[in-house]
């Protein structure tokens, strides 16, 4: 398990993860779901083999998203 402690880190967590992991799994808000989102976009750019599926628990304060 991967926790980001600081704004944007998502992003780089979720690109990482992408390269081994079976599925990445968000617990936040919006905006964590829009980095980890993001990180998973970024990894297509390097590697075109399949990103992981994406899974949200709803965990923020808003959760417009879900």
């Amino acid at each position: 398990m991967l926790e980001s402690t600081f704004a944007g880190q998502g992003i780089s967590l979720a690109r990482d993860a992408a390269a081994t992991a079976d599925c990445v799994i968000a617990v936040g808000g919006d905006g964590t779901l829009h980095e980890v989102a993001n990180g998973l976009i970024e990894r297509t750019k390097s590697d075109s083999s399949a990103i992981p599926p994406l899974g949200v628990i709803a965990a923020g304060s808003g959760c417009s998203f879900s």
